[in-house]
């Protein structure tokens, strides 16, 4: 430690003597006081004595510092040999200084302090003073066009290599409610069934699955009925900002929501904007095969999901300050409602913007043509980027679908909740029929649509009272896909 301390003081000592005192700075500073104390002596004839000698030191140290000599030749008397090793005198940085690039005069911020090791004894520890100056030198100098969008020249995208979203999640939900413990099937059979001591009929299990939405849609609501806000921020959302469904439909959601962990995904896959070279599969010779990022059959059908999205919605800013304007004034909503709304819309204007950014960049890359959608590929970076503001976005969509199929569901399609009252004195549920017609239901389940495939990159959206009632009815009516993709 004392170490460190002792290289940190002599590093800002002789950063600060090559660049305050040595320097021409200095020099400008001390003829401009010698120029203010011959004014001075003007005025004040008193202290004419004492101004005279400090002009004296003042012009012995520019003159023999060489800052008076205008060339290299000797100055005038006999110390001109001294003068002219002075002008021609260069400072040579110490070793401490060694390949820190040290500016003239003065600056605004302290500079860099970098640990480094330039000896050479440690070659496991990279060279922080090389580093530092090769990256800024890169940056300055080598704007070569990149051939994908997102970080790195060309290189290949890594899906989901370092992340574990799946086990994460499992952690998550675990906290929530244990849903596969309590778990019952939408059936009489008797199967698995361990409720209570010894055999298990018909009405053990209507016991059971009173117990199960009990905790996840009952509990959940009384504690705050949240569903009419979601209801209404979804509707608010596809009105005055983002079309969900038509965003979500241009992108692969399928591969963009993988986040399973594939060691060999950084080896066997690049994503791109298309997959295909006029309408054939692309794999080049070492085997790695092209995943398209973007929906189509066909380029041309890929070209026209990466257009500007206010091609299809219609939506300008000036609706979504519609949309402000109308939940400040509304002096019916609670402040804690008022400002969690104004959070979410912020949100997802910036993400469609951000959006719109992406597909202007893809636009670019690919000079509006489909037959060169191939030759672009996409950064990781890019893509966690769209993983986060669509899985957001997603988000939105089916917590607003689940609340339309809880309410609907039932023997007379009038909502879980409702069945699981104080009007339920035996405390039974029979068999869940699905919504009227099935509608509802058939956006909340298959590989497609179930909340379990969507990450959890941000899950602001909903707390974990929410998370309860959407996880649960969901796994409840869908177990078998109620997992994380790749799982």
């Amino acid at each position: 430690m004392s170490n460190q301390i002792q290289y940190y003081i002599e590093y800002l000592s002789s950063w600060f003597y090559h660049n305050v005192l040595y320097t021409e700075t200095t020099v400008v500073l001390l003829k401009s006081i010698v120029f203010v104390i011959l004014l001075t002596l003007i005025v004040y004839e008193n202290y004419f004595a004492a101004g005279v000698v400090v002009v004296i030191c003042a012009a012995a140290y520019l003159y023999y510092a060489g800052a008076l000599q205008t060339g290299p030749g000797p100055g005038p008397g006999p110390a001109g040999a001294v003068v002219s090793a002075a002008v021609a005198r260069r400072v040579e940085k110490d070793e401490l200084t060694t390949g820190v690039h040290l500016k003239e005069g003065f600056g605004i911020a302290m500079p860099k302090i970098i640990m480094g090791d330039d000896s050479g004894k440690d070659y496991h520890r990279s060279n922080k003073f090389i580093e530092e100056d090769s990256r800024d030198f890169t940056d300055k100098y080598f704007n070569s066009k990149k051939c994908g969008i997102g970080s790195g020249i060309g290189g290949i995208t890594m899906f989901g290599s370092n992340e574990l979203i799946g086990d994460e999640r499992k952690v998550t939900l675990s906290g929530i409610y244990n849903f596969d413990e309590y778990y019952v099937t939408n059936n009489n059979d008797t199967d698995n069934i361990a409720y209570s001591v010894g055999s298990c009929d018909v009405t053990c299990k209507e016991a059971r699955r009173w117990f199960y939405f009990n905790q996840c849609v009952f509990d959940p609501i009384k504690r705050n009925d949240f569903r009419s806000l979601k209801t209404i921020i979804y509707d608010n959302v596809n009105n005055y900002i983002i079309n969900i469904t038509g965003i979500l439909q241009r992108f692969n959601t399928t591969i963009l929501f993988n986040t399973q962990n594939d060691p060999n995904s950084d080896y066997s896959t690049r994503i791109s904007l298309s997959s295909q070279k006029d309408n054939t599969e692309l794999t080049d010779k070492y085997g790695i095969k092209y995943v398209s990022l973007i929906r189509g059959d066909k380029n041309t059908d890929k070209l026209k999901n990466i257009q500007s999205i206010s091609n299809d919605d219609n939506i300008n800013d000036k609706q979504y300050s519609e949309l402000l304007s109308k939940i400040n004034n509304n002096r019916n909503i609670n402040s804690g409602d008022k400002q969690r709304q104004l959070e979410i819309y912020s949100k997802v204007y910036e993400f469609r913007k951000r959006i719109d950014s992406i597909f202007s960049n893809m636009r670019s890359q690919t000079k509006d043509d489909a037959g060169l959608m191939y030759t672009v590929r996409v950064g990781e970076s890019v893509v966690q980027e769209l993983r986060m503001m669509l899985s957001y976005l997603a988000m939105i969509k089916v917590t607003n679908d689940i609340i339309l199929f809880e309410k609907n569901v039932g023997t007379s399609n009038n909502g879980i909740y409702n069945m699981i009252t104080t009007n339920n004195p035996n405390r039974l549920i029979p068999i869940l029929p699905d919504d009227k017609d099935g509608k509802y239901k058939s956006n909340i389940i298959g590989a497609d649509n179930n909340i379990f495939k969507i990450p959890l990159e941000d899950d602001s959206y909903n707390n974990n009272n929410e998370m309860r009632y959407l996880y649960g009815i969901t796994y409840y009516f869908d177990k078998i896909n109620s997992k994380p993709i790749g799982m």
